[in-house]
C-alpha cells in the first residue's frame, strides 16, 4: 500500500517568479519564509502571482532529480495585512490597479484598518472619501474584484476537493462572476465541461447543503455516463445499461433517468434509436455521434450505389497470379476477402493483432496495382 505524503503549510512571500503560464496560471516561484535564509521552490496553479505578496501555501514536498526539494502546491491563501502600516504597503505596492500612492493614503486616512474590508464588502462607501468620485470608486472596485475573484474561485474548488487546474478554464468561460455562477447553479458545468463537469457539479452541490435539483442532477448524470462510454470508443449506450449505470454509480432512480433521457431528447441533446425491432432494444446517442453515424451510413450507401467496374473479371485467377508473384499464402478467410474486394464497393476488414490484416492489405495493394488502379493508403498499420 502506497502511503500518501504528509502535507506542509508554509507562510511567507513570493521572492521570485521563475515561470508563469498566463493561460492556466501554472507557476514556479521562490518562496521566502520568515527566519529562514534561503527561499524554497514552490510550484502549482497560482493566479496572478505578485512579488512580495504574503501567502499561506499548503502542499507536499517532492524531490526533482535536477532542482531538488520543491513544494507542490495543493492550495494557497493570500494573507491580507491587518495593520494600517501593512495595508498602506499592500495598496501602494501596485497589486490593485487603480490605487496609486495618493489614493491609498486617502483610503487609509479615512477607513484606517478597515480599508480592505470596506473595499471588499462595502465598496459603495468609497464615495465617502474626499477626492474619490463614482468613476474612481468603480475602477477600484473592479480592480479589486479582478485581482481576487480568480483566487477565490481556486480556493473554492480546492475546498470542494476539485482540481484547481480547472480554475483557469472555469474563470475564462464565466469571467469574474465564475464563483457566483457555479455556486448558484453547479450543473451549468455539465454542458461546458463534458468530461468532468458533472463530477464537479455533483461535488459542489453535495457539499453546499443547498436543496438538490434532482432533475438537473439526473440529466447531468445521463450526459456524464454517455461521455464516459464515448471516451472508451462507444458511440451509443443501450438505454437499459444507461439506466443501470446511473443507478449503480450515482443512486439515480430508474424512472428519473428515463424522464431525463426523454427531456434531453426533447431538447435536442440526445437521440434514441431502436436497434433491434424484434426486442425493441433502444440505444441512446449523444447527438453529435448519431449525426456522425448517419453521415457515414449515407456516404457508404452512396458508394454502394455506384456500379462495380470489375464486372466480368476472373477474380480467382487474378488473385492467384498476384499471390504467386508476391509469394504469399493466404488463409481461406483472407482469400475470400481479397476476391470479394473486386465485387464490392465497400469492404471492412477486422481482426485482432497478428491475424493478417497487414498482409491482406499488401495483397489488395498489389491486386489494384496489377489492374492499373490508383490506390490511396491512410495509416495502413494503425
Amino acid at each position: 500500500m502506497i502511503k500518501s505524503r504528509p502535507t506542509t503549510t508554509l507562510k511567507g512571500h513570493l521572492e521570485k517568479i521563475t515561470y508563469y503560464n498566463r493561460e492556466n496560471h501554472y507557476t514556479i516561484a521562490k518562496f521566502k519564509i520568515s527566519d529562514i535564509q534561503n527561499p524554497v521552490t514552490v510550484l502549482g496553479y497560482m493566479p496572478d502571482p505578485n512579488l512580495g505578496e504574503a501567502l499561506k501555501v499548503t502542499g507536499t514536498w517532492e524531490t526533482h532529480p535536477r532542482y531538488g526539494e520543491q513544494l507542490k502546491i495543493d492550495s494557497f491563501e493570500v494573507i491580507l495585512p491587518a495593520t494600517i502600516e501593512g495595508i498602506k504597503k499592500y495598496l501602494k505596492s501596485g497589486f490593485i490597479k487603480g490605487i496609486g500612492h495618493k489614493t491609498a493614503l486617502r483610503l487609509i486616512n479615512h477607513f484606517e484598518d478597515k480599508t480592505l474590508e470596506i473595499i471588499e464588502h462595502s465598496p459603495e462607501r468609497l464615495l465617502d472619501v474626499k477626492g474619490i468620485g463614482i468613476a474612481a470608486a468603480d475602477k477600484i472596485t473592479a480592480a479589486w474584484k479582478e485581482h481576487h475573484s480568480l483566487r477565490r474561485l481556486i480556493h473554492f474548488l480546492d475546498e470542494n476537493g476539485i482540481k484547481t487546474s480547472y480554475g483557469a478554464k472555469i474563470f475564462k468561460l464565466y469571467g469574474q462572476d465564475a464563483l457566483d455562477v457555479i455556486s448558484n447553479d453547479p450543473f451549468c458545468l455539465v454542458s461546458d465541461f463534458p468530461k468532468a463537469g458533472f463530477l464537479m457539479a455533483d461535488t459542489i452541490m453535495q457539499n453546499s447543503g443547498m436543496p438538490i435539483d434532482e432533475t438537473k442532477r439526473a440529466m447531468g448524470c445521463v450526459m456524464h455516463i454517455l461521455q464516459q462510454f464515448s471516451d472508451e470508443g462507444n458511440t451509443f449506450v443501450y438505454q437499459n445499461q444507461l439506466i443501470l449505470c446511473c443507478e449503480n454509480q450515482f443512486k439515480i432512480p430508474p424512472e428519473l433517468t428515463l424522464d431525463s433521457i426523454t427531456n434531453l431528447v426533447g431538447s435536442g441533446e440526445l437521440v434514441v434509436e431502436i436497434m433491434n425491432s424484434d426486442t425493441e432494444t433502444e440505444a441512446v446517442f449523444l447527438k453529435q455521434f448519431h449525426q456522425a453515424e448517419v453521415s457515414i451510413a449515407e456516404k457508404i450507401n452512396a458508394l454502394l450505389s455506384i456500379p462495380i467496374s470489375f464486372a466480368g473479371l476472373d477474380s480467382g485467377r487474378i488473385t492467384q497470379e498476384i499471390l504467386k508473384k508476391l509469394a504469399i499464402k493466404l488463409s481461406s478467410e483472407q482469400l475470400a476477402a481479397l476476391e470479394g474486394i473486386l465485387s464490392h464497393r465497400v469492404a471492412v476488414i477486422t481482426g485482432g493483432p497478428g491475424t493478417g490484416k497487414t498482409t491482406l492489405i499488401k495483397s489488395i495493394s498489389a491486386l489494384f496495382d496489377a489492374l492499373g488502379k490508383n490506390l490511396f493508403l491512410a495509416a495502413p498499420t494503425g
